[in-house]
């Protein structure tokens, strides 16, 4: 996986800054080059790994990272960007994502509405399976988890 930017600031001595967003989808060849970095990055080289899911990387990767926990902004903020976003019913999806804005938007995104969620508890109580067709594994695992 191919980082997502490189971001070069001339006025700070070509200083680099490496997105690696999501690097807890790194594959194990990528992960195995970005741990050589990580043990010895080039002079001027800043890495920057984000992941909603940092148990899924590599252990020997975490090891040698420093973490920086963001918290999910304020549910009356995340309201109001997600109306801005159009997200129908967001408040029932803000809840299905945990609190997170940009994971209530993919759920929207995805398919899945206010209406199938709610229904999600009764529908995997009586064995119907049938509502989570189509979505991709780490949705079903995920929504499987909450419930």
């Amino acid at each position: 996986m191919a980082p997502r930017g490189v971001l070069r600031d001339a006025a700070d001595g070509g200083r680099r800054v490496v997105i690696v967003d999501p690097a807890d989808e790194l594959n194990i060849p990528a992960a195995n080059a970005l741990l050589k970095m990580l043990e010895e990055p080039p002079h001027g080289v800043h890495l920057l790994l984000v992941s909603g899911r940092p148990a899924a990387m590599p252990a020997t990767v975490r090891s040698r990272c420093q973490r920086i926990w963001l918290a999910a902004p304020p549910a009356a903020e995340s309201m109001a960007w997600l109306a801005e976003q159009q997200v129908p019913d967001a408040a029932v999806l803000l809840a299905a994502a945990g609190g997170a804005p940009l994971a209530a938007r993919e759920l929207a995104a995805g398919g899945v509405d206010a209406a199938s969620w709610l229904a999600l508890p009764g529908a995997v109580a009586r064995g119907q399976g049938g509502t989570l067709a189509g979505w991709p594994v780490p949705r079903v695992v995920d929504a499987l988890q909450k419930l």
